[in-house]
């Protein structure tokens, strides 16, 4: 005999184990495939061109040619030299702190510059195997 639950209107409902389980069965699974669903294939052998830049890229990086971007980073560089210098001026910093305060940019620029450095020449690389496989 089937496990069933009275209810005000008289009739009755099952409400035997496949029932009862089932939403919270299917939210549990749910939740446990969501991240595999948003998971993408990363990697060398992933289907992003990462790897392979294209024969376009590797020309304009080659000949040495500025990117498509360099007007607005050179803006951004601008803008970003104007703002360190307004905070120096809000902070009301003494002569000395005002020094270790550039001193401290110029350390960051220089890390910056040695990861796009790092960066080419991983480009390098790339357009060089990709030159090399075709």
């Amino acid at each position: 005999m089937p496990l069933t639950t009275p209810h005000t209107t008289g009739t009755r409902r099952p409400t035997g184990p496949s029932r009862r389980w089932l939403l919270p069965a299917l939210c549990s699974a749910a939740l446990l495939a969501s991240p595999m669903a948003f998971a993408g294939h990363h990697g060398p052998d992933g289907d992003h061109s990462r790897g392979k830049p294209s024969a376009e890229t590797c020309e304009r990086f080659q000949d040495g040619r500025e990117g498509r971007h360099q007007q607005r980073w050179q803006q951004h560089q601008e803008r970003m030299n104007e703002r360190h210098a307004e905070m120096a001026e809000r902070l009301e910093l003494t002569p000395a702190q005002r020094q270790t305060w550039d001193t401290i940019r110029d350390e960051q620029q220089a890390k910056w510059q040695e990861r796009m450095a790092e960066r080419q020449d991983r480009m390098r690389e790339r357009c060089q195997e990709a030159s090399d496989e075709q």
